[in-house]
């Protein structure tokens, strides 16, 4: 028998999955901790809901975003979403 853990954490972010590229003011891994703590999960361009990103690039991961129609958001746009979807 194979035992499941779920884990549901509950925050501002609860149900969103984001995907981190390009430089960041801030460590990489700083971001990923703040979107675990709010509810959010990091996960892979291919799944993700938005791709956090201060500048457009070249970047495989930004020019699958756009194609994909997923949401690009800067650092300062996620602290916006966290703050606005706090209860």
């Amino acid at each position: 028998e194979v035992g499941v853990l779920f884990v549901t954490t509950k925050g501002p972010l609860s149900g969103k999955s984001f995907c981190i590229t390009g430089s960041l003011n801030k460590p990489r891994k700083a971001y990923e901790q703040v979107i675990e703590k709010f509810g959010g999960s990091n996960t892979s361009i291919s799944s993700c809901d938005y791709l956090i990103c201060n500048t457009p690039s070249n970047s495989n991961k930004f020019k699958k975003a756009i194609e994909k129609g997923i949401k690009v958001i800067t650092e300062q746009e996620l602290i916006e979403l966290i703050k606005a979807n706090k209860k």
